[in-house]
């Protein structure tokens, strides 16, 4: 074998990391002839330090490191190494909050929406409704940007949405039985206005439609009540009130769905109801499936509602009733269908499916 030049081998490693730093200094000098200092350099820099992160991460063996004993020590524990796998590929956790607990028959309590619609001087926010309060905490850090305090009746099941008049300032909607329907400042919590139109608890989610907000509550998993409130302004000087109240039957779970002025309410008895967003006139109501937990989505003329028995109602999205497809999932489901980039999503007891698209 022939003998290592310890030597030889000190120049070559420091040969080449010489002329490697060398090389580099080199880059940074046209970099700052050609760029200069600037904003067009500091989004140079920016866009190289992403993959350079990632390569130190995963190329020069740091995450495998760590990784690699932790996983074993799971694995050999009796742990679940498979979560801790998930969780560690699922990419860097930015923040995380332990929300409180709303009391409710059915367990954990919390109702949220992405501000991501507000305008960008007032910065993102998640709306978070818990016993007895609602926090705006700040989507990038997770901080409290403020909090007002919510009487609480029974449990509300409702997600907060965002209104927005032509011209106007955004409001945040809610609904519930103790205070009926609210509009707040996104940004500070101060109330606006609020009606309390309500004598039941509320499940479904407010919805906006045809300029108006509409809200429902029930009972014994049947809608008792259901408004159409037209909303007030931010400075008082246009009050809020009920346009009118929906005839029943109406959604006590499900949340409404529009294309323009026509409204859908989809009952949770598979019922159907077509009206006039406006004045509330019905042009049909027909029975369109069984019985449903999942709300109906709209995607462009057509609207789909899952049954709790796994079957897939389709109807046109139109003035006119007209049935136009029927499929099953395989088995019941609970959820909402989403769709994304052309393909819908579906989340049944114990699969996820994807529906249409192209085959990639």
């Amino acid at each position: 074998m022939k003998p290592i030049s310890l030597l030889r081998s000190i120049l070559t490693v420091g040969g080449w990391t010489l002329l490697s730093r060398g090389a580099g200094f080199a880059r940074d000098m046209m970099m700052a002839a050609y760029l200069g200092a600037g904003p067009i350099a500091d989004a140079f820099n920016v866009a190289f330090s992403l993959p350079n992160m990632f390569r130190r991460f995963f190329a020069e063996g740091a995450f495998n490191m760590a990784f690699v004993p932790m996983f074993a020590k799971k694995l050999e524990g009796g742990e679940d190494a498979q979560d801790f796998a998930r969780d560690a590929f699922n990419g860097l956790r930015l923040w995380q909050r332990t929300l409180d607990p709303t009391p409710s028959r059915l367990g954990f309590l919390s109702s949220a929406i992405a501000g991501s619609v507000l305008p960008v001087a007032a910065g993102g926010r998640l709306y978070v409704v818990s016993e007895g309060k609602l926090q705006a905490l700040d989507a990038a850090t997770g901080k409290t940007r403020w909090q007002v305090a919510r009487r609480s009746t029974k449990a509300a099941f409702t997600t907060p949405c965002i209104f927005q008049a032509d011209g106007g300032k955004p409001q945040l909607i809610l609904s519930s039985w103790a205070h009926g329907v609210t509009s707040l400042d996104p940004r500070s919590g101060k109330t606006y206005w609020e009606l309390p139109v309500f004598q039941f608890r509320a499940v479904g989610s407010p919805t906006i439609a045809a300029g108006l907000i509409y809200a429902s509550a029930g009972v014994g998993g049947v809608g008792r009540q259901m408004v159409a409130v037209r909303p007030g302004d931010t400075d008082g000087t246009v009050e809020a009130k009920v346009a009118y109240r929906v005839e029943s039957p109406f959604p006590y779970v499900t949340v409404p769905v529009a294309k323009g002025n026509l409204v859908f309410l989809w009952q949770d008895r598979g019922i159907v109801t077509c009206l006039d967003g406006p004045t509330g006139k019905v042009h049909w109501r027909e029975r369109a499936g069984g019985d449903c937990f999942s709300s109906p989505i709209r995607v462009a003329d057509r609207i789909y509602c899952p049954t709790r028995n796994g079957e897939m109602v389709v109807l046109a999205a139109s003035d006119r009733y007209e049935p136009l497809a029927r499929f099953p999932l395989g088995e019941k489901t609970h959820s909402t269908p989403a769709v994304a980039e052309g393909v819908m999503y579906v989340r049944t007891l114990s699969q996820l499916a994807a529906i249409g698209g192209k085959n990639r």
